[in-house]
């Protein structure tokens, strides 16, 4: 089905967004992460989950080096932090059924 013109160029700037650079702080990109690393869990694949908990507590220690007047840059540090991650580090070990996994922070 063709489409009209008006909706092949409302389509165009979605597929141009998601090339462009990471725009979000790291502090949301952290809590997206860990979700990831909850599939992963869920899935059953250790060393990817793995993998994704290392990258969030990354990104957390990455937020510290992101300075400056932006509200924005604020947004999602109340609840990204290193506990955080690490109590869902906990629940994903539980999952994976590793429960003598100790949390790494």
């Amino acid at each position: 089905m063709p489409q009209s013109a008006a909706t092949a160029g409302a389509r165009w700037p979605l597929r141009k967004r998601r090339s462009a650079p990471h725009t979000l702080t790291a502090a949301v990109r952290a809590l997206g992460v860990v979700r990831e690393a909850q599939g992963h869990a869920l899935a059953s694949n250790a060393a990817a989950c793995e993998g994704k908990l290392d990258e969030a507590h990354g990104l957390l220690d990455e937020r510290r080096d992101e300075a400056g007047d932006d509200p924005f840059n604020a947004l999602g540090t109340h609840i990204a932090t290193h506990v955080y991650v690490t109590v869902h580090e906990a629940q994903c070990w539980t999952w994976l059924g590793r429960h003598d996994k100790p949390p790494r922070r």
